[in-house]
């Protein structure tokens, strides 16, 4: 995968258009990002939002949300309401003002998800650029029908290689190292296998609620939001076999494969206690099934992880903040030394808020001739890494900039994840989600 930016490409000239440029993504996000990249590539940044501002408006604006646009960026405003039809009509002439005619363009969707279909087709003439490619932010649909549906309406402008399908766990920086991990240490991936592996665990635990997305949020639910994009892509990173190249078609294809072969085993569902209080203050309604909390047990039909338990467990407002994997070894064969009591053996790869692994081992404990510890072998990012390394979006559009799409989602493995959570949701419709 690369990261990097030679020096021939930090003089490229880009153009960004930030479809939602007032919304969170664009404030937290994006510009901090922009402004990283600055310093390797020439942008120019074209921010479309429903706010009738002119430019001076927009740098205000972003002044009281305590973030700016840096002096090596070229920035423009255009105004555009999307639930008009014809909004985008004049955005083809702020572009021929940036001078991006010749230019590499990057359309970032980064508005309300109901809006993603009147955008994309509205964009027409401003997509006749050779040189132009879309990032697009999850939600891809709600069911397989949907995204089947969003995914005709994005190939009427675009091709297949020109869309980027943003998922930002893909750029943290322990997700997108595991397949380096795993194939670089061969003592790793000669156990990577169900001969030597009783468990997978995939944590993404949350301390907060929903915050404002209540009505998106209570369509979706937990498994949709969460299992559905962040948990089986970085579970397909796991269970893949090694592809034949490092070429992003070979991986993709290859985690294709590994989403193909999930089966269902098992599901709890919870909710937690003021859930129904925000959503009748945000929404008006009273009553939901929607569940913030979900257990998910899979198995995988491939035979190298025939037997291993996976189980794939997030939630909102629970006591802290942690996302991690675990992959959870064998305690047989034990020799001498050890017994079935004795801890096994785990690798902990540790995805927010720290970013670090650590290998779980059992020795003697110092003083004794019999009785056995465990202790941990620890990787600390922050011991190695300077402290600018790079954020997952920023990560993410250097990558769609160098038109690597390793980190990106393709379509196929969308169609295999909704086809998997489709048949859990239905399976699942009537089941009791207890409260906490």
């Amino acid at each position: 995968m690369n990261l990097g930016v030679t020096d021939l490409e930090k003089n490229r000239e880009i153009t960004v258009i930030i479809l939602g440029a007032t919304g969170d993504l664009t404030i937290k996000k994006l510009i901090p990002s922009f402004n990283k990249l600055s310093k390797e590539f020439r942008i120019t940044l074209v921010a479309v939002s429903r706010r009738d501002y002119t430019l001076k408006d927009y740098k205000n604006y972003l002044k009281t949300e305590k973030v700016t646009v840096n002096n090596k960026i070229k920035l423009f405003y255009f105004q555009a309401n999307f639930r008009d039809e014809d909004s985008l009509q004049d955005l083809k002439k702020v572009l021929k003002k940036t001078g991006s005619d010749k230019q590499e363009r990057i359309f970032y969707l980064a508005s309300s998800p109901e809006f993603y279909k009147g955008i994309i087709k509205q964009l027409g003439d401003c997509c006749k650029n050779i040189n132009t490619k879309l990032m697009i932010e999850k939600p891809f649909g709600h069911d397989l029908k949907s995204s089947k549906k969003l995914d005709m309406c994005l190939k009427k402008k675009f091709s297949e290689e020109n869309i980027f399908r943003v998922d930002h766990y893909l750029g943290k920086e322990t997700v997108n190292n595991i397949l380096t991990l795993r194939l670089s240490n061969p003592f790793l991936e000669s156990t990577w296998n169900s001969k030597f592996i009783e468990e997978i665990k995939i944590t993404v635990s949350e301390d907060y609620g929903v915050e404002g997305r209540m009505e998106y949020y209570d369509e979706a639910g937990a498994l949709k939001d969460m299992v559905q994009n962040h948990l089986l892509q970085i579970l397909s990173f796991l269970l893949m076999n090694p592809p034949k190249s490092t070429d992003s078609a070979s991986i993709q294809k290859e985690k294709v494969k590994a989403l193909k072969k999930l089966r269902f085993v098992s599901l709890k569902k919870g909710r937690y206690k003021n859930y129904l209080k925000e959503l009748k203050k945000e929404t008006g309604k009273k009553e939901s099934s929607t569940e913030t909390y979900v257990l998910l047990q899979l198995a995988s039909k491939i035979f190298k992880w025939r037997g291993t338990k996976i189980f794939l467990e997030t939630g909102k407002n629970l006591s802290k903040k942690d996302a991690r994997i675990e992959i959870i070894y064998k305690k047989k064969p034990c020799y001498l030394y050890c017994d079935l009591n004795t801890n096994p053996n785990k690798l902990v790869i540790k995805i927010q808020p720290k970013q670090d692994i650590d290998f779980h081992l059992n020795t003697r404990k110092h003083g004794s001739s019999l009785e056995i510890e465990n202790v941990k072998m620890k990787f600390r990012k922050g011991k190695k890494f300077i402290s600018n390394t790079p954020g997952a979006y920023e990560v993410l559009i250097r990558e769609c900039i160098n038109n690597n799409r390793t980190l990106f989602i393709t379509q196929k493995e969308l169609e295999q994840s909704w086809k998997l959570i489709d048949l859990i949701t239905q399976k699942t419709k009537d089941y009791k989600v207890f409260i906490y």
